[in-house]
């Protein structure tokens, strides 16, 4: 698990997302995501969080680009944070294979995974 670090200059975003850049050929259809920001007040926010990567077609949703896909997923909508606060992210995946318990360690063909802020306008 590993955590960003990130220091805020506004005080109120509207909206921040996730970006998941994956292969194409993920074998999997959704992805679920267990996240905690813990604030500069110590307060910690955990979430359990689904997206859905394609169709039931099989159509990947995102923006194809040759062999990989970039899913813009939304995170957390109107956040107030304490202005020039560090605040930490870590993200982890919750994914699991038909009847096994333990989460899969290493999703295979995921790329990258970013934060998007988007400033209030």
């Amino acid at each position: 698990m590993e955590k960003i670090p990130y220091t805020n200059t506004s005080i109120y975003f509207d909206d921040s997302f996730s970006s998941l850049v994956k292969y194409i050929d993920l074998d999997f259809s959704n992805i679920f995501l267990i996240t905690q920001l813990k604030l500069a007040n110590d307060s910690i926010l955990i979430d359990t969080l689904e997206y859905k990567l394609s169709e039931t077609s099989g159509k990947w949703l995102g923006e194809k680009r040759l062999s990989l896909v970039e899913h813009k997923l939304l995170f957390k909508k109107n956040i107030d944070l304490i202005k020039d606060s560090i605040n930490y992210l870590s993200i982890r995946n919750s994914m699991r294979l038909n009847n096994v318990i333990s989460p899969i360690e290493n999703l295979e063909n995921i790329l990258d995974l970013g934060l998007l802020i988007e400033p209030s306008k």
